[in-house]
């Protein structure tokens, strides 16, 4: 009698390698399906080629006394700044590190909001005429100009937003002639010179205006519209028309909305967007625009508050950074977008209300005192530790089996003192999750003296590497490669935590994990019916 062969499963290792998360957060689609380069977690880690490595600081550059936050900060010349606070607009001089406040008594309002041009800076508040500042600080009313809580430089014309009379509408001031002071003539006429006034009134508040080749796009509450200027002859003399280029009510656009290389970006409940074209209201599909955040949950920014969000183009690391607030009255959360690897990533514990730049360097004023920081400099926030974590899932090669872990391996650049946290969650065989299964400890393989730096965080390194780290500054970091014996048996989902608070760098390059798969897991939770 024929009798078949009994085969028993064998288990089958595998090493789950990640190059670490270089695509950033991915919250939107289901954990255990995505593979390594995507995290559901990455605080204070800055996604790159390379890896993911541990964010700069901040340092306090100057600072007034009190708790009012700053809702102004531009730079006006090489060594003076402008920023406004309560009621406040004051001057700090880089050089002598002096503080001049130019006026302090500004009519009470929810923020300022200014803009250079030349020699001059003009200033606004929502509830006043526009102020004009020149070299000397000294301050006068510009008579002429409408009640705004916006500005914005477009060529050679200011254009001031969220009027008084009409907050859809942005009204643009007379052609700057070369005459001091610019922008003290605010007509609403057809002359070409002179200036005018476009709105959109179911749009809603206007909130920000961007330039796109020709077009300026107002972005407000509930949409945004745009619009061109342009000059035809009328007997001889030059006139001009506003050419409305499109009109849109959706979402809209918070404050903050920024020009790059890359087109504008500006936020909205939706997400993070990207405009490369303004496109035609009749043609809907002529807009080119992209929802940056489709990886991110849809909830995600419908819990952000946006009243004083704020953006910036950081030039050096190719980076949008988007100061808003989580679960607070005021800006307490930094989001960062990666532009070359399309990767989303947060910064926390950075209360930053307005977001400036100074030759290339970025600059953050406080949401909840008078202080000014420099970004991205050090290795500590203003002396206090900073805290990373980076969380991923390991994927099986099943989901029907249980598995079990027999090690964890991972390399990067790490400080000598540096000490990184790397703890496993597990989901057991009934799919229950047990956090911090296991907790294990990773330093420098070096006892980390000037020698070894120099030659491991220097030439050598970048070299034996073949250039890979060439982006990146290795000085001070030593090669470190590390792993440990965890064994976890009887899961069906492992997680992989990393963790650390201190005031060091580092930088990881990559993780394995050994999994065995094993037999398939009984289920006897289905009832038939037929």
């Amino acid at each position: 009698m024929y009798k078949p062969l009994s085969l028993k499963t064998r288990p089958q290792i595998s090493y789950s390698t990640s190059t670490m998360p270089r695509k950033g957060l991915n919250t939107a689609d289901i954990a255990q399906l995505m593979n390594m380069d995507y995290c559901i977690s990455l605080k204070n880690y800055l996604p790159k080629r390379y890896g993911i490595e541990k964010r700069r600081g901040l340092k306090k550059i100057w600072e007034v006394a009190g708790a009012n936050p700053i809702t102004l900060l531009e730079k006006f010349t090489s060594t003076i700044w402008i920023f406004g606070y309560s009621t406040t607009i004051a001057a700090y001089n880089t050089s002598t590190e002096a503080i001049t406040t130019i006026k302090s008594n500004f009519s009470a309002n929810d923020g300022f909001d200014g803009e250079r041009y030349g020699e001059y800076f003009f200033v606004c508040n929502g509830v006043e005429k526009i102020w004009m500042i020149d070299n000397a600080l000294a301050i006068s009313e510009v008579a002429a100009s409408p009640i705004c809580g916006g500005l914005k430089v477009i060529g050679n014309r200011l254009h001031a937003f969220n009027l008084s009379t009409d907050s859809s509408a942005d009204q643009y001031s007379d052609v700057d002639d070369g005459s001091n002071p610019p922008f003290d003539s605010w007509n609403v006429s057809t002359t070409a010179t002179q200036g005018g006034r476009v709105n959109y009134r179911n749009a809603g508040t206007a909130r920000a205006v961007c330039q796109n080749g020709p077009y300026t796009i107002v972005f407000c509450d509930d949409g945004f519209y745009s619009y061109y200027i342009d000059q035809l002859d009328s007997s001889g003399t030059l006139k001009k028309i506003e050419v409305i280029q499109n009109y849109t009510q959706d979402f809209g656009g918070a404050r903050g909305a920024i020009e790059t290389p890359h087109g504008i970006f500006y936020l909205n409940e939706a997400g993070l967007w990207q405009m490369v074209s303004v496109g035609q209201t009749d043609v809907p599909m002529s807009r080119q625009q992209i929802l940056t955040s489709n990886l991110i949950k849809s909830d995600y920014f419908k819990n952000i508050t946006q009243t004083s969000a704020d953006l910036i183009y950081d030039t050096n690391q190719n980076i949008i950074l988007v100061a808003c607030a989580k679960d607070s009255a005021s800006n307490n959360h930094v989001i960062g977008y990666d532009i070359d690897l399309k990767a989303f990533f947060e910064i926390e514990n950075w209360n930053i209300n307005r977001l400036a730049k100074s030759n290339q360097e970025i600059y953050g004023a406080s949401s909840v005192s008078t202080k000014v920081y420099k970004l991205f400099d050090g290795t500590d926030d203003d002396g206090l530790d900073i805290s990373t974590e980076c969380v991923f899932e390991v994927p099986m090669k099943g989901l029907l089996n249980a598995n079990s872990n027999n090690g964890i391996y991972s390399a990067g650049l790490l400080s000598p003192s540096t000490t990184i946290h790397i703890k496993t969650d597990i989901f057991d065989l009934n799919g229950d999750l047990t956090e911090t299964k296991t907790d294990y400890t990773w330093g420098a393989n070096s006892t980390g003296s000037a020698e070894d730096m120099v030659e491991w965080g220097g030439e050598f390194f970048g070299s034996f590497f073949g250039g890979a780290y060439e982006d990146a500054e290795t000085d001070g970091l030593i090669e470190s490669f590390g792993g440990g014996s965890v064994r976890i048996n009887n899961f069906q989902r492992l997680r992989i935590k990393i963790t650390n608070a201190d005031k060091y760098r580092h930088i990881i390059t990559w993780l394995s994990a050994k999994i065995t798969t094993k037999s398939p897991i009984r289920r006897r939770n289905f009832t038939k019916i037929t």
